[in-house]
C-alpha cells in the first residue's frame, strides 16, 4: 500500500533546460525487501543479515520524503513478510502497473549469490539444501519481466554479497558472488537502467555498527535523503554518476577510517543510458535568523526518533544473581559475560512485557491478533499499528561488572493522536528524546559555533568534549541538548522520567531546520524536489560482523 507522507512548500530554482523532470503523470513503483532474520527450521538456517530491517525500513521512508504521496506506491517487505513466493509477486503487480512515464524501484537488503542458474537473492524461507528452488532468481522476477513491460525507467539497489551464504549450503551446490557479467546483460539500450551493488565479486559488505545500518546503504540514504552535498552535482541534483562517484568514495574512505574491518568493499554500478539520469534535486540550504528557542541553522534529518531510559547498575543487584548457584562477576566484556546478564535479566524481562502488553490490550481495545510481541534471552518487543516497545539488555561495554538495560518507545504514523494511551499505558518510564539522523554528522567546530551563537542569544551554556565528539547545550529551562557528531545522534532530556507527552513538548520548544519530517521534534520541513531525466538521449551473505 502506498505510503502516505505530509511535505511543507519550498520553492525550487527553475531546473537547468537540460533536465527533464519525471512527467507529471508518472508515477514510481517500489519493491522494498529486508531480509534480516531467515527461518529457523530445518538443520542450515541462513545466518542473519545485520541491519537488514533498517535498511529496508530507512530506505522506504527516503522514498516517501522525494516522491509525492500520490505518486508513489511502496512494498515493503520484511523478514517473514518476504518470502520468495511474496517477493516475486509484488514484482510483478509493480511491473505490470508500469507505464511509459513511470519509473520502478527495486531495494534489496539480505543474503544472495550467484548459482543455480543465475543471480538470485534469498527470501526468509529460502532453504540452503534448495537453493534452485527456493530463492528468486533476478534474470526471470525483475529484469526479464521490465524488459517485457512498458515501463522505461529501472532503479535497483542490491546489498548483499555470497561470502557467509556459502557457509550454509551444500558442497554441490555452486555459490559464488554475483555475476557482473550477467548482471550487465540485463541492461539493454533504449531504456533506462541503473543497477548499484554495495561490493565487488568477493568482497563483503560491511556493517557500520554506529548507525545501526550497512556501511553502503547507510551512504546511499544520506545521498538520496540530500544530507550529502558532496553527492551533488553543481545544479545540487542527485544523478546516477554522481551518487556511483559519491558512494566509491565513501564507502571504502569510511571502512579505513571508522572500523576495525581489514576487508575491501568496493561499490560497484551498471548503468546504461545514453544521458545522465537525475534521480532527485535538493534546494539549497535556508537562511533563517537564531533567536530564542530558533534551531534553525542545525539541520537535522530525522532517520528513527525514540522515547528512551537507560537503566545501569551492578550485576550483583539483578534478582537472578546468586553466589550460591556459582554466579561470579565477570572481569572481561565478551560473549559468554554477554549471555550471562541476559540470562541473569531474563525473567524480569519477560514479567514487563508481559504486564506490559496486557496493559497495551486493555487501553487501546485490542485483540491478541492486533499486538505482536516477542521476548527472548533478556530482550523483548511489542509492537502494534501505533507505536514499538523494546527492552534491549547488555554487558556494560565500560564496567564488565555492571549491566545496561534499554527501553525505547518508537511512534509509528499517527502514533502522536493516541498520546493519551500511551502516557496511560508507559506513564513517567522515559527520561529522553533520541534522534538518529541520517547523512553526513556536522563539522564539529561549526556546531559548537552555532550553540555559542544561540547560547549568546537565547541564553544558556555550552560544553564540548571534542575528544568524544559531543557537545552539550543547557538551555535556561534545564533542558540539555547533547549532539553527538560520532553517533550523529541529538539527545534531549530534562527534568528527570515524564510521560511521552510532556517530553515531546519539552522537545518542540526547539525548532531545528529540518529536512526530513521529524515526529517528535520542532521545526519546518523542506520540501523535496520530485526526481528527473536529463536529455542526452552479495554481501550477497552479507559480510557484516
Amino acid at each position: 500500500m502506498a505510503k502516505k507522507v505530509s511535505k511543507a512548500v519550498v520553492k525550487l530554482k527553475p531546473a537547468p533546460a537540460e533536465v527533464i523532470a519525471l512527467p507529471e503523470t508518472g508515477r514510481v513503483y517500489a519493491v522494498v525487501v529486508g531480509v534480516e532474520e531467515y527461518r529457523t527450521e530445518g538443520k542450515s538456517p541462513l545466518r542473519k543479515v545485520d541491519y537488514a530491517r533498517n535498511d529496508a525500513e530507512g530506505f522506504a521512508r527516503v522514498l516517501e520524503q522525494i516522491f509525492p504521496s500520490d505518486r508513489l506506491d511502496v512494498r515493503l517487505l520484511i523478514d517473514n513478510d518476504a518470502t520468495i513466493s511474496t517477493i516475486s509477486y509484488e514484482l510483478r503487480g509493480a511491473i505490470e502497473m508500469l507505464e511509459e512515464d513511470d519509473l520502478l524501484v527495486f531495494y534489496y537488503a539480505g543474503h544472495g549469490f550467484h548459482g543455480a542458474g543465475g543471480n538470485r537473492i534469498t527470501g526468509w524461507d529460502t532453504n540452503a539444501h534448495h537453493i534452485d528452488t527456493t530463492t528468486v532468481l533476478l534474470r526471470e522476477a525483475l529484469f526479464d519481466r521490465f524488459e517485457a513491460s512498458r515501463g522505461l525507467r529501472l532503479l535497483a539497489f542490491v546489498d548483499a554479497c555470497a561470502r557467509t551464504f556459502g557457509e550454509s549450503v551444500r558442497g554441490r551446490d555452486v555459490v559464488s558472488d554475483l555475476d557482473i557479467a550477467e548482471l550487465r546483460s540485463f541492461v539493454t539500450p533504449g531504456r533506462y537502467t541503473g543497477l548499484f551493488l554495495s561490493c565487488e565479486p568477493g568482497q563483503p559488505s560491511y556493517p557500520a555498527d554506529a548507525q545501526r545500518h550497512g556501511a553502503w546503504t547507510h551512504f546511499l540514504l544520506a545521498a538520496l535523503s540530500g544530507e550529502a552535498d558532496g553527492a551533488l552535482d553543481r545544479a545540487r541534483y542527485l544523478t546516477d554518476r554522481s551518487l556511483r562517484d559519491y558512494l566509491a568514495r565513501q564507502v571504502p574512505a569510511f571502512l579505513r577510517s571508522d572500523t576495525d574491518f581489514r576487508g575491501q568493499q568496493r561499490p560497484q554500478a551498471i548503468i546504461t543510458s545514453s544521458g545522465t539520469f537525475a534521480i532527485r534535486q535538493v534546494p539549497e540550504r535556508r537562511q533563517e535568523p537564531v533567536g530564542a528557542g530558533n534551531f534553525s541553522d542545525i539541520r537535522v534529518a530525522p532517520e528513527r526518533e525514540f522515547f528512551e531510559r537507560i537503566q545501569m547498575g551492578s550485576i550483583t543487584s539483578l534478582n537472578g544473581f546468586s553466589k550460591r548457584s556459582g554466579h561470579f562477576v565477570p572481569e572481561r566484556v565478551n560473549d559468554a559475560a554477554t549471555y550471562f546478564v541476559r540470562g541473569l535479566i531474563a525473567a524480569d524481562v519477560v514479567e514487563e512485557m508481559q504486564s506490559t502488553y496486557q496493559h497495551v490490550r486493555e487501553a487501546f481495545g485490542l485483540r491478541r491478533r492486533d499486538v505482536s510481541r516477542e521476548d527472548d534471552d533478556g530482550q523483548g518487543s511489542i509492537s502494534t499499528d501505533v507505536f514499538r516497545f523494546s527492552i534491549e539488555t547488555d554487558q556494560d561495554r565500560s564496567d564488565p561488572a555492571g549491566y545496561v538495560l534499554i527501553r525505547r518507545l518508537e511512534l509509528r504514523e499517527g502514533g502522536e493522536a493516541h498520546l493519551e494511551k500511551i502516557d496511560e499505558v508507559f506513564g513517567n518510564m522515559f527520561d529522553r528524546i533520541v534522534v538518529l539522523q541520517r547523512g553526513d554528522p556536522p563539522d564539529f567546530d561549526a556546531l559548537v559555533e552555532q550553540l555559542e551563537d544561540i547560547a549568546d542569544d537565547a541564553g544558556g551554556t555550552v560544553t564540548d568534549d571534542q575528544v568524544r565528539g559531543r557537545v552539550e547545550y543547557h538551555a535556561p529551562d534545564d533542558t540539555t541538548l547533547t549532539f553527538d557528531t560520532e553517533r550523529n545522534t541529538i539527545r534531549l532530556q530534562g527534568g528527570g522520567r515524564q510521560d511521552c507527552s510532556t517530553l515531546l513538548e519539552r522537545a518542540r520548544r526547539f525548532h531545528f531546520g529540518l529536512t526530513s519530517r521529524s515526529m517528535l521534534l520542532g521545526g519546518e520541513v523542506e520540501r523535496i524536489a520530485a526526481p528527473a531525466e536529463t536529455s542526452a538521449k552479495s554481501r550477497m551473505g552479507r559480510g557484516r560482523r
